[in-house]
């Protein structure tokens, strides 16, 4: 799922519970690195040894970089969707899932989310939001 505001950004967190839950490992998520400093940053960072303090480092993000799901595996239990602290996964309403190529079956959800979002019309500013 999507945040709302920005529906091309996942809500996931990359906390990893889907993948750890998974009997099927079914589910592959890769964090997002943290940023790199860029040389302005870098210069105006204090040197390890210098009083005693390291360079602060940036946070990284919570956000997958890569999020992928082997559905020809999956076992269909929903243990990912229930345990999922933001309720980034749910259930589809597909019923009609047909291929005829297994690894048609391999998904990228990153990709098909932004690919959904960009067929999707704007929402309406100010209309249902708090």
């Amino acid at each position: 799922m999507a945040k709302p505001k920005d529906p091309s950004k996942p809500k996931c967190i990359a906390c990893m519970m889907c993948v750890s839950v998974c009997p099927s490992g079914c589910i592959t998520v890769v964090k997002k690195k943290p940023p790199k400093p860029t040389p302005e940053e870098e210069a105006q960072a204090k040197p390890a040894g210098e009083a005693g303090e390291a360079p602060a480092k940036k946070a990284a993000p919570k956000e997958p970089a890569k999020f992928k799901y082997d559905y020809s595996l999956c076992s269909q239990c929903g243990l990912c969707a229930e345990n999922c602290p933001v309720s980034s996964l749910s259930f589809s309403s597909n019923i009609y899932l047909v291929v005829r190529d297994r690894d048609a079956l391999k998904l990228d959800l990153l990709d098909d989310l932004r690919a959904r979002a960009g067929s999707e019309p704007e929402p309406e500013t100010g209309a249902g939001e708090a």
